[in-house]
């Protein structure tokens, strides 16, 4: 003890692994008050989190989930028409008196997600993928599944009673001789119970919303041909990207939500057999009602066009080299050569910042000793460039980085990532990217405008034909295949709606 003399005892007494579990589990015993029923299950959980408190962390979460998914997508007839589902699928849940938010969120990344309290989300981007009402049913009722069986608040507060435990066990470690760095072991662990749902409780939401789909009506085997539309989809962005065929965008539903056709199959047969009028998947009403949607980028936030980057709000635009791939993502624009390793990354930083470009390069963004920083003017903007090498987990790379000040909150930023062997190779196409960078007039962003994905009634255009009026960057024959839901090679019948990106 500090400032004083402190005589400890230490016991050699070591516990029985008996012993030792009953121990390390033991602050277990006090939480037993906190044990609730599962609504939806009738089964007994962990539950420290009241139902007041669930609200409160989404109403606290809900502006987040706006903000980092480009807000709620203003269209009346879309947002409606969801919540609209929703609400039939609610009132027949074991707690029809919850109260729901449904969102339709303004990404065409294809996702869809739940807070505790009732929050709801889907992106018009899993929208477009859906081919009927019965579909995008299937995904709204998964995710009210998770508010009504309480995932969030289960999932909490398993990772409470975990750090009880632990620092019950971080105590018993220190009598026992354990390591010193359990308790650290213990938060990782507390953690995971953060980082999404388990199986088991995907597998509930699952059973969950095919149930509610059979009480309002719907054709429960929706769920499982939604299941095909991912799938197709997650083929589809991996070619596009020259990714493997099996690789999962880490935004993308597959990988928040991963399913399994066996698994959609179990939760079927756990729903339990579908009455007879449970067939419905108006098909008609939801192409109506998605007819004019906004298909891809909103300008707002900066669209792609093949290897140019326009942002209409911001107004400026650059275009990166042959055989890079543009990705455009919330908080930054990804562009990758993944056959020469090299990666270009843009972003702005908002904070109010003067003074000379190198100042801004070597003192508030590098974090590494620079070489050769120089100021340069880009297309009549003050510009700062310099270099570094760094070993990342993929090897050793050299990182450029290029700040271009647009004004006194708005400085764009440019970090072109490429490994030694081509770093020469690449320099003059990096330098055209550099100087391709430029502000658009106001007319010239008016001009941005977005695709949308439209329905025409199929005559006797041939599949080339249709594909040829799909106004997207590459792929069209994919994409015309997959937002019609349609097998390889394979024609609507005359008089069917077809959608075209337009």
């Amino acid at each position: 003890m500090k400032n004083g003399t402190c005589k400890t005892t230490v016991s050699l007494w070591q516990p029985t692994r008996r012993q030792f579990g009953v121990l390390a589990t033991a602050g277990l015993g006090s939480f037993c008050a906190g044990c609730a029923v599962n609504p939806a299950t009738g089964d007994q959980q962990v539950m420290l989190m009241s139902t007041d408190e669930e609200r409160r962390i989404g109403a606290a979460e809900h502006p987040k989930i706006l903000r980092e998914f480009g807000g709620a997508y203003d269209d009346p007839k879309v947002s409606g028409y969801i919540a609209a589902i929703g609400g039939r699928l609610a009132a027949t849940t074991e707690l029809p008196g919850e109260m729901f938010t449904f969102t339709v969120l303004n990404s065409p990344i294809v996702n869809a997600m739940a807070l505790p309290g009732g929050y709801v989300y889907v992106t018009r981007g899993l929208l477009a993928l859906a081919q009927n009402e019965a579909e995008a049913a299937g995904v709204v009722g998964h995710e009210i599944g998770h508010v009504i069986a309480r995932h969030t608040a289960a999932r909490i507060s398993r990772a409470q009673v975990t750090q009880f435990g632990l620092i019950g066990l971080a105590i018993l470690g220190g009598v026992a001789g354990l390591p010193s760095g359990t308790g650290q072991i213990a938060n990782s662990l507390a953690s995971l119970h953060l980082r999404g749902f388990s199986r088991d409780q995907e597998f509930e939401a699952d059973t969950l919303g095919i149930r509610y789909m059979s009480r309002a009506g719907y054709d429960t085997g929706a769920m499982a041909s939604f299941l095909a539309q991912l799938r197709a989809h997650a083929a589809l962005r991996a070619q596009i990207n020259g990714d493997a065929p099996d690789a999962v965008d880490s935004f993308d539903i597959m990988a928040t939500h991963p399913r399994t056709l066996d698994r959609i199959k179990r939760a079927t047969t756990a729903a339990g057999p579908v009455p007879d009028h449970a067939r419905n998947l108006h098909r008609k009403a939801y192409q109506g009602a998605i007819d004019g949607m906004i298909f891809g980028d909103d300008p707002d936030f900066g669209v792609i066009r093949g290897r140019e980057f326009a942002h209409r709000a911001l107004r400026f635009r650059f275009e990166v080299p042959e055989g890079f791939t543009l990705i455009n993502r919330p908080n930054a624009v990804i562009a990758r050569n993944k056959r020469l390793r090299s990666t270009i990354i843009f972003d702005l930083d908002g904070r109010r910042s003067g003074g000379a470009m190198k100042g801004y390069l070597v003192r508030d963004w590098a974090k590494s000793r620079m070489n050769d920083v120089d100021a340069l003017t880009v297309n009549g903007l003050p510009a700062a460039t310099g270099w570094f090498v760094t070993d990342t987990k993929k090897g050793r790379m050299v990182v450029r980085l290029l700040a271009i000040r647009g004004g006194p909150s708005e400085i764009f930023r440019f970090m072109f990532l490429t490994p030694p062997a081509v770093t020469e190779r690449l320099s003059v196409p990096f330098r055209r990217t550099t100087y391709s960078f430029g502000r658009l007039s106001r007319k010239e962003a008016a001009e941005i405008t977005p695709l949308r994905l439209t329905l025409r009634r199929r005559r006797n255009e041939s599949l080339k034909s249709l594909v040829q009026r799909m106004q997207v960057d590459s792929h069209a024959e994919g994409w015309f295949e997959l937002l019609n839901g349609l097998a390889s090679g394979k024609l609507p019948k005359r008089g069917d709606a077809v959608r075209l990106v337009v």
